[in-house]
This record gives C-alpha cells, structure tokens and sequence, in this order.
C-alpha cells in the first residue's frame, strides 16, 4: 500500500478518528466505572459507620470503653478496613485499632477534620455525599475515609455517668479508613479489557474499511483512470499476449491459426494471471 495512495490515506484517516474516539470512549467508560464503584464501596463503609456507631451506644452508655474497643476491633478484623478509630470532639483520639496513637490529638487540617472544620465555627451536619474521601496512605496505598459523628442525644446528656450538657450537640466522630487495593485492581483490569476490545475493533475496522475502499473505490477509479475497463482486458490483454507470444517464439505456425488448438494453452493462462485475470472452468449437469 503506497503512502500517496487514496487507499493509504483513507485508512490511515480512519484509523486515527477511531483511535480518537475509542481513546475517550475508553476513558468515559473507566471514569464511569470509577464513580460507579466509588459510590456503592462509599455507600457500604457509610452503612458500616453508622452500624458501628448503634452498636457502641449502649457501651458508651455504660460507661464501658473496654466494650467500645472490643466492637471496634472486632470489626476491624475485617479483610478490607485498614483503621477504625473514635475521636473527642476536641480531636483526641479515644479508641484506635492502632493502639500507638491512642491519646495523641489530630490535626484539624487533617482530611479527617477538614470537611467539618472549614471555618472556626465546625459544621454540625454533613451531607451523606461528604461524608467520604479518598487520600493516599503513608505507604502508598489508596483509601478511602468516612467519618460519622456522634451527637449528643437525650439519652447521653441525660445518662448520669456523663458530664455533657444538652447544648453540646456533637460528641465525637467515628473515623474509619477502608482499602481500595482490591478496587484499584479491578479498576485497572477493566480498563485494560475495555482498551484491548477497543484497539480489537479498531484494527478490524481499519482493515475492513481497507478491504471495501480497495474493492469499491480503488480499482474503479483506477480503471476509470486508465481506461481500462472489464471488456477493455478480456479483449486487448489476450491480443496483446498472443502478439508477445508470436514475438518471442511461443507459437511457430503461420496463417490463420485457431485459439482452441494452436495457443499454448498454460503460457496463455500464465500471462493472464501476471494481469490480474484468473479463469475457473465449472461443470454441472443440465
């Protein structure tokens, strides 16, 4: 296939507009997946939140932060969650799976801390949407945070082994950092499928497109070009090679001569061949 050919270009257009469109078709499709995902495993660490804050009610109720660690444990045992801890709502971690930072502060420009603590006056509702965030951890690894907040309900302030009055309406927060390795991997395997089906599609349709424009389009403007038309062969390639077979000695008699039985009959085929012409003989019964 020469380069200056209308076949060349016309495939190598095309291949390139299908490139284009497959590239953002491909990254509609994975950023679409992304969100999908995103927002069901959001969802599910939402529900967790809230099941964990119901659970260590009654345990706090008590007075009973031996129960409060046992819950919070028990569930981080889970194959996927990487943290869960429970924060004062001064920002003193009270509860942690890593029993290292238990009693240390947290930033309040933390990602845990930021969504809530945008001004000096915290915000005392969040919207569900808000309530997640994904950040890189200290080894590399992406998760994503939810953060529930434990308010200050009649049964607290009113319980008489707690000190908080009834205008405090936040107690603390529920901090639980979930792992998307899993959810990276699946990502990128998707991607990957959807990008080698594209590339597939885009080589098949270049080399059908190909096909087609050399069937179609090339060699009918080819011939128009030249002049050459189906009669045009059947009639000036086969006198043009008896005249060459004369010349070169391929056929010795003189006068008249039939073409049934005085042609070199495969020397005839041969040359039509060498021009693009194939004869096929069938037989059948009438």
């Amino acid at each position: 296939m020469q380069p200056r050919t209308l076949k060349f270009k016309v495939v190598l257009y095309l291949s390139i507009a299908l490139s284009v469109a497959m590239l953002l078709f491909t990254g509609l499709v994975a950023w679409f997946l992304y969100t999908e995902i995103l927002g069901k495993v959001s969802d599910h660490v939402t529900q967790l939140s809230e099941v964990i804050t119901k659970s260590t009610r009654f345990a706090m109720l008590q007075n009973q932060p031996a129960y409060v660690a046992r819950i919070i444990h028990d569930v981080a045992n889970q194959e996927k969650i990487d943290r869960i801890r429970i924060l004062s709502r001064d920002g003193k971690i009270i509860h942690s799976t890593y029993a290292a930072e238990i009693g240390q502060w947290v930033d309040r420009n933390a990602e845990a801390c930021s969504h809530c603590h945008q001004s000096e006056q915290p915000l005392e509702q969040m919207p569900k949407g808000k309530r997640t965030w994904t950040f890189k951890g200290q080894d590399g690894r992406s998760l994503l945070g939810s953060m529930e907040v434990i308010r200050n309900e009649p049964s607290c302030y009113n319980a008489a082994c707690h000190q908080h009055s009834k205008e405090t309406s936040v107690l603390g927060v529920l901090d639980i950092n979930y792992s998307l390795e899993e959810f990276d991997r699946k990502l990128r395997a998707s991607t990957l499928g959807i990008a080698g089906v594209s590339l597939a599609f885009i080589v098949i349709a270049s080399l059908s497109v190909g096909f087609f424009v050399h069937r179609l389009v090339y060699l009918p403007l080819r011939d128009l070009e030249s002049g050459l038309l189906a009669m045009n062969r059947t009639v000036g390639y086969t006198a043009s090679i008896g005249a060459q077979m004369i010349l070169r000695g391929d056929i010795r008699k003189r006068g008249l001569l039939s073409p049934l039985t005085d042609i070199p009959t495969n020397t005839f085929f041969t040359e039509l061949r060498q021009r693009g012409i194939r004869v096929q003989r069938e037989e059948g019964d009438w």
